[in-house]
């Protein structure tokens, strides 16, 4: 019976052997890995402490969050154009809650680019009903901005003025550290191999 390269012993087919497995292994892991940093594409906001606060809400409380999208924002959105269409989830908190596509809805998510794609403006809101729990994030010009929490009647938090910023990974930055880690696993493997081959022969 003929034995399958899987599982043929010998010292030059077994290293074969091995390395096949090893090339097809790493090259399935790089496709799913650069796949899947293509997909879906996670923006991060980070807000300002409040200065205005009621209720539970402290000066310490911030607006912050995630968003996914099923691709990243066009570039050189203007006039805030209206994004829903790409939302996916997402999960904001504002130090008190934490409102998600699964306890809320988007009632506003308008975008504006720079010819780069990155966010430059935008008018984004997440609320529940009942009872009317809110966070809210906007800068709609230079100079004009807020970030809000409220989770019911006299409970809110409030920054104006003091915009937070926007950030995303970057798909490269991503499978670069897959590649590298990749690597390191082959090499590793590789070392072993011919570690158990010497131990071997001793």
């Amino acid at each position: 019976m003929r034995k399958s390269l899987w599982f043929t012993s010998g010292r030059k087919t077994s290293f074969a052997g091995g390395a096949v497995r090893i090339s097809i292994i790493a090259l399935a892991c790089l496709f799913l890995s650069a796949t899947g940093a293509r997909a879906d594409t996670v923006y991060t906001y980070t807000g300002n402490d409040f200065t205005l606060v009621q209720g539970p809400y402290t000066t310490l409380d911030s607006v912050t969050g995630t968003i996914v999208l099923s691709a990243p924002l066009p570039a050189n959105l203007s006039s805030f154009t209206d994004e829903t269409a790409l939302l996916i989830s997402y999960s904001f908190s504002d130090g008190v809650q934490t409102l998600t596509n699964l306890n809320s809805h988007a009632d506003h998510f308008d975008f504006q680019t720079s010819p780069s794609g990155a966010i430059t403006l935008w008018n984004i809101s997440f609320i529940t009903v009942p009872p009317t729990n809110e966070i809210e994030s906007a800068k709609v010009s230079l100079g004009v901005a807020h970030d809000l929490g409220a989770a019911g009647l006299g409970a809110a938090g409030q920054n104006d003025g003091v915009p937070g910023g926007w950030t995303v990974p970057e798909p490269a930055t991503l499978s670069m550290m897959f590649s590298g880690l990749l690597g390191l696993g082959m090499l590793v493997g590789v070392k072993r191999y011919w570690g158990n081959r010497l131990a071997t022969k001793t």
